[in-house]
């Protein structure tokens, strides 16, 4: 069932000429773009790391950050 709203819209883009027609469509067109949410790189982040799973993130060393030379190039940990 459509809103009153939506009603009203649908009434009004029939008593158009079909020319006015495609330029409500390509407003809406835009209008749609605008809204459209880009992903951030949290959301990348979690979309890759949400697939992990939980055995492997037990692997992951706590000192990772602290230890990052040992564990990349194996140097002696400080």
């Amino acid at each position: 069932m459509l809103s009153d709203s939506e009603n009203m819209i649908i009434r009004d883009l029939k008593m158009l000429l079909p020319e006015q027609q495609e330029q409500v469509i390509k407003f809406i067109q835009k209008l749609m773009k605008k809204n459209i949410r880009h992903e951030t790189i949290w959301d990348k982040i979690y979309k890759h790391t949400g697939s992990v799973p939980a055995e492997k993130w037990e692997n992951i060393p706590a000192d990772g950050a602290e230890q990052h030379d040992h564990y990349l190039y194996g140097t002696p940990k400080k």
